[in-house]
């Protein structure tokens, strides 16, 4: 137990890192004032207007594989900070993005958002209660043997 601890900060740091050396200048800075957060019942409404095809939203989760694997918000797709980039076709084609990691306390979610930002992308949204308050919501998570075509913007 003392390890995976161990392990994970450790990674945290490198990732809040490798954030800070990603070349951003000065003009693109982004701070925590600029981030716009979403509840679980906002979430709710996107995630129903997303379904009726009514605006292209993308969900990112943003934790590791493995936890992606054994469970996530339907339709979110995984993705890293690194992945993360102009050009990327899946965030070229959202109108808007909601990111999410674990919980109130994981700083993944946060720093996601700061870096689209940086990257010039407006409607950024962050779910900060993240995967475990939505999961305390509702009793089926997508995992494993889920549709993989689910996943991405819906228009």
């Amino acid at each position: 137990m003392k390890q995976s601890g161990l392990v994970i900060g450790w990674l945290k740091v490198v990732l809040a890192c490798s954030l800070g050396l990603a070349g951003c200048d000065a003009a693109s800075k982004v701070s925590d004032k600029d981030l716009r957060y979403v509840t679980y019942e906002q979430l709710s409404e996107i995630l129903a207007t997303r379904e009726a095809g009514k605006k292209p939203t993308l969900l990112i989760d943003v934790r590791s594989p493995g936890q992606f694997s054994q469970g996530h918000i339907p339709g979110a797709v995984h993705m890293t900070l690194p992945e993360m980039v102009r050009g990327n076709k899946t965030l070229n084609q959202a109108e808007r993005i909601v990111v999410y990691a674990n919980t109130w306390t994981d700083d993944l979610a946060p720093a996601a958002g700061k870096r689209l930002l940086s990257l010039g992308f407006t409607n950024v949204y962050v779910y900060r209660g993240g995967y475990a308050e939505w999961k305390s919501h509702n009793s089926g998570a997508a995992g494993a043997g889920s549709d993989p075509g689910a996943a991405g913007p819906v228009n």
